[in-house]
């Protein structure tokens, strides 16, 4: 397996491997399903024809 010179992790400052903030990414993912609902203006994601039928 190869394996790269370390010299090149080392001069990678350590603070950008940070994961994001994960409160910051849930505030960003409603915001982002507010507007997809909004956009759509509906309550469910499935629009009518996917859900299954129970005509005889």
């Amino acid at each position: 397996m190869f394996k790269p010179p370390p010299e090149k992790f080392e001069s990678i400052p350590r603070s950008s491997y940070a994961t994001p903030d994960p409160n910051k990414l849930h505030t960003a993912a409603k915001k982002a399903l507010k507007h997809y609902l909004k956009q759509n203006n509906t309550k469910t994601a499935l629009p009518t024809n996917a859900l299954p039928r129970n005509e005889p």
